[in-house]
């Protein structure tokens, strides 16, 4: 018995040890599983696995769950750094531990998937005016992951894309919906009754018949969506295509045996054929015609009704509505349930390739999956609304939308791409992949023509893998291009980007001055808004408007010119081009200007009176002038002076009579051209005071006069105040100043001109506005 005990301890010790020795498989940390947009270098987590001695790691990582063709790399660290993974591709991985005794199971299987496109930063779509040397970027990250693990990074830039807006010129009305029999037939209609009809390359508008009489008719009514030979519209509006014309009749309800007109508004209809109809509209309105002559309600069985935006069905049997709430509908046959919407937003269309794949688009770029079981939301990559969907198969489809949307389906991702159009985009249908009509706002229709990037002018530029953006150089003028990037490794090539286009400035704008400027300077000054990447700009200044002769014409590397010697009175034209090496801008818009013909006076004002006898005569300044002629006279013309300066103000040199009325004009002078005269203006040289006692003659005296040194200066007052004394040569220039206190009654002062050199002078008299002055002479 004791040695089977201890038999039985010993084992029982050796089992317990090998237990505690046993590795366990790590746990995995990042990238989580099923991660999406990770990097072709990007690090593998995982926890530390316990065991004995020292413990290394083998990653397993394969393209398939099964790890067939798999790699195998071992690490002594907790982490494992790929590289050249390929774009697009989703990966799985797993991990063991080893430690000096064993090796552990695997661990569970994670999966994630590389980032296939990247994403572009600026200019935004359908940008306009953008420069010749416009800066175009990628985004630094894809969600939270940064791009890396690729060294170049390459721009594809072309005039040429696969889609295409097609010049109809027929209509400017919102087109809502849009269908196609074969690549050589379709038909779009819109607002106002409209409808487009597509003949082997030749758009034309369509006339509508009344079913009724075969009479030409017209509606009014908006039509909102076209199917298989069927469009429905607001207030009830039904047409029906009838061999080769549409007609209109109204669609008619059997209630109480008589016939019911509808009236509601229908948004959507699908045709299985001409005995199997369904139209939805607001509040859950459902209709649905047979073999009948009526059509019949269908009823929702929704609680509380909302507005059905799309109606779609594979067979008799199958089909959905979608619409405002997050409502999705099916019909099985017999009648309607609801499904759950998972986005829980509202749906603009619905699209199913068969009973395993169906999609449904709406607000805020809502994009919803049918796999057989239930609705799932997807990633549509846009925040814009979505209101049509059409899938050629479960490969391959597109969704439009607000602001000239569109996303693509390539079989694994929606992706955002170029329209090129900035406008609502409402209806997409495809004939097959290389036949794609879009409609929308304003009667825009686009139409793929090819796979685009394939023109002449398509250039593709290598940069560095870190580099986020590619600097362009000598765009063409005024036209549009379509760009994308795509990301290489070692190994691989990314797809390309979504494509974005944006519009190279087309011609200068200028700034100043404005049109039909008038009284401008003969030195004038043309500016212009800048425009980056040129090599100078080209500016023309004529008499002429044709721009024939005589022309003013030269080249400037700034944004602006000074013009000189313009003749005063002429009236100019010019405009302004920019170039490089590549290519020149249109013409800017032509703008004309005045150059003045005549100075316009300042002071003293027209009319001005109590001006002094020395009064300073002053203008506004004309740029460019050489001088300016001043003339004045008395009102008889007695006395008449002309003056010759090249400043903006003259001072008089002779004093003026006490009590006069004086007139003065100036003109401007520049290369013996000369303005108009200006107005003459009037002014009047008396009274004016100091104090409350009149500044004249019998109020102030100065003795004597002349005087050999010593001069008294005698003044009459009623109050005190200051009075300033200044000393005047003839050339204007002052001699001598000094300020006296005055009190309030008669006061002498003495002022000393001992350094004064003999000859003629004025005296002038000044407290605050009122001067006086009086010849003085130095003996």
């Amino acid at each position: 018995m004791k040695n089977l005990l201890l038999i039985s301890l010993f084992t029982f010790f050796a089992v317990s040890l090998n237990a505690q020795s046993d590795i366990l498989p790590p746990n995995l940390i990042a990238p989580e599983n099923g991660a999406l947009d990770q990097m072709p270098d990007g690090t593998l987590n995982w926890y530390a696995s316990s065991g004995v001695g020292q413990v290394s790691y083998t990653v397993e990582i394969a393209d398939n769950m099964q790890f067939d063709n798999s790699e195998s790399f071992i690490t002594s660290i907790t982490e494992f750094k790929n590289s050249n993974l390929r774009f697009g591709e989703e990966y799985f991985w797993r991990i063991s531990a080893t430690d000096d005794e064993e090796t552990s199971d695997w661990s569970d299987v994670y999966s994630f998937t590389v980032f296939d496109r990247l994403l572009l930063d600026e200019p935004l779509n359908g940008a306009a005016d953008q420069m010749p040397n416009v800066i175009l970027s990628r985004e630094e990250d894809a969600g939270d992951n940064d791009y890396s693990g690729f060294n170049l990074m390459q721009c594809q830039i072309d005039t040429s894309y696969g889609l295409a807006t097609e010049n109809i010129d027929l209509t400017e009305e919102d087109l809502n919906s849009i269908y196609f029999v074969d690549e050589a037939s379709g038909w779009t209609a819109g607002e106002a009754g409209t409808i487009l009809a597509y003949d082997a390359g030749t758009w034309s508008i369509e006339t509508i018949y009344s079913g009724a009489t075969n009479e030409d008719t017209t509606i009014t009514a908006g039509l909102n969506s076209i199917h298989n030979g069927h469009i429905v519209g607001n207030e009830g509006t039904y047409l029906y295509y009838d061999v080769d014309m549409w007609k209109v009749e109204p669609i008619e309800l059997e209630s109480d045996n008589k016939e019911v007109a509808i009236t509601e508004d229908l948004n959507s209809v699908f045709a299985l054929s001409s005995e199997d109809i369904w139209a939805v509209g607001p509040e859950a309105y459902i209709i649905h015609k047979g073999t009948s002559e009526y059509w019949e309600l269908s009823d929702s069985n929704l609680e509380e009704p909302e507005d059905m935006n799309a109606v779609f069905f594979l067979d008799e049997n199958n089909g959905w509505a979608v619409g405002a709430g997050d409502s999705i509908l099916y019909y099985n046959g017999t009648e309607w349930t609801a499904q759950y919407n998972p986005a829980e937003r509202d749906l603009y269309d619905v699209y199913f390739t068969d009973m395993n794949h169906g999609w449904a688009v709406g607000k805020l770029g809502t994009l919803v999956f049918y796999d057989g079981t239930q609705w799932n939301e997807l990633e549509s990559n846009t925040g814009s609304d979505l209101y049509s969907i059409f899938m050629l198969n479960s490969e391959e489809g597109w969704a439009v939308g607000k602001n000239g949307t569109l996303v693509n389906f390539d079989g694994s991702f929606w992706y955002v791409t170029a329209s090129s159009s900035l406008n609502d985009l409402n209806s997409t249908y495809a004939v097959n992949a290389n036949n794609i009509w879009i409609a929308g706002e304003e009667g825009t229709v686009i139409t793929k023509i090819g796979e685009g990037f394939d023109s002449e002018l398509m250039e593709v530029y290598t940069t560095i893998g870190d580099s986020l953006n590619i600097h362009m150089n000598n765009l063409l003028f005024g036209t549009r291009y379509y760009w994308r990037f795509r990301a290489i490794h070692d190994e691989d090539t990314s797809s390309w980007s979504s494509a974005r286009y944006f519009s190279t400035i087309g011609v200068v704008e200028l700034v100043s001055p404005d049109q039909n400027a008038t009284n401008q300077d003969p030195d004038i000054e043309l500016e212009w808004l800048e425009i980056t990447g040129i090599d100078s700009y080209i500016y023309q200044v004529c008499n002429d408007p044709d721009f024939i002769f005589p022309c003013i014409t030269g080249f400037v590397d700034s944004s602006s010119i000074i013009i000189p010697d313009l003749f005063f009175g002429d009236t100019y034209y010019w405009r302004v081009s920019a170039a490089h090496y590549a290519d020149t801008t249109d013409w800017s818009e032509v703008r004309s200007f005045e150059v003045i013909n005549t100075v316009l006076l300042d002071s003293p004002s027209d009319g001005a009176s109590s001006v002094a006898l020395l009064p300073t005569l002053s203008w506004e300044a004309i740029n460019g002038a050489d001088e300016y002629e001043v003339r004045w006279s008395n009102e008889d013309n007695s006395y008449l002076d002309t003056a010759f300066v090249n400043t903006t103000s003259f001072l008089m040199f002779k004093p003026l009579e006490y009590a006069e009325d004086y007139f003065w004009k100036v003109r401007a002078i520049k290369n013996g051209d000369t303005t108009d005269w200006s107005d003459t203006w009037q002014f009047y040289t008396g009274p004016t005071s100091i104090g409350d006692i009149s500044f004249n003659d019998h109020n102030i005296s100065i003795f004597p006069n002349p005087t050999n040194g010593q001069l008294t200066i005698e003044i009459n007052s009623f109050e005190t105040t200051q009075i300033d004394v200044s000393i005047i040569d003839l050339m204007g220039k002052v001699a001598k100043e000094q300020s006296f206190t005055i009190d309030q009654g008669l006061s002498k002062n003495l002022m000393q001109l001992d350094e004064l050199n003999k000859g003629i002078y004025l005296i002038k008299l000044q407290s605050g506005n009122d001067v006086y002055t009086k010849k003085l002479i130095v003996d």
